[in-house]
């Protein structure tokens, strides 16, 4: 994977060398290239982003986007997603027992009723790079996209054409990511189910 010294060389390979220096300068560089890999990863619910919390419920999941399943342990079924506001409608959200139904409240993920151990797989929000050696979770096929996108941002204002230019490639990116990542039997079949 792509780490942030990578995406950061590669932006400046395109023209951007003078935000190299000064501290300012290199910093204002560091922030379209993160903001670029933040917005990549928003555009979809991208596999690379799943990941698996562990816990007893109330279950705090701090990088939580969203969620794919909650279970239980010792039940195969998933549990079911409620609106928090109707489930206190109809019930007292403190009762315990064995959860049937999950709600999330301010990235806790809460159960109805309360107790269990949890197992959720859900989609994150990654880490911002900081570090030289940060790793961006994109595959590295796709990580054009995140410098295409930083370019963007970078010659908006002085080179429209080249902003324009660094558009098409990250929207051709950004295309061939859909095709590539999420036609995948198994995501393709969860798109089907969530529709």
């Amino acid at each position: 994977m792509a780490t942030f010294l990578t995406l950061r060389t590669d932006f400046f390979g395109r023209g951007f060398d003078h935000y190299r220096t000064p501290a300012d300068s290199l910093a204002q560089a560091n922030r379209w290239i993160n903001q670029a890999y933040l917005k990549l990863c928003e555009e979809a619910l991208w596999p690379f982003l799943l990941a698996t919390a562990t816990g007893s419920a109330p279950l705090a999941v701090a990088d939580l986007r969203a969620i794919r399943t909650v279970k239980t342990a010792g039940v195969t079924r998933p549990l079911d997603p409620i609106d928090e506001d109707e489930l206190a409608d109809g019930y007292d959200l403190t009762t315990t027992g064995t959860p049937t139904w999950f709600y999330v409240d301010n990235l806790t993920v809460r159960t109805y009723p309360v107790g269990g151990t949890l197992t959720v797989r859900y989609w994150k929000v990654p880490a911002v790079l900081a570090a030289d050696g940060d790793t961006a979770l994109i595959p590295d096929r796709f990580c054009d996209a995140i410098v295409d996108r930083a370019v963007m941002a970078a010659a908006r204002e002085d080179s429209p054409e080249a902003a324009a230019a660094a558009r098409a490639s990250y929207d051709d990116t950004l295309d061939l990511m859909r095709r590539s990542l999420l036609l995948a039997d198994g995501v393709r079949h969860y798109q089907r189910q969530s529709a």
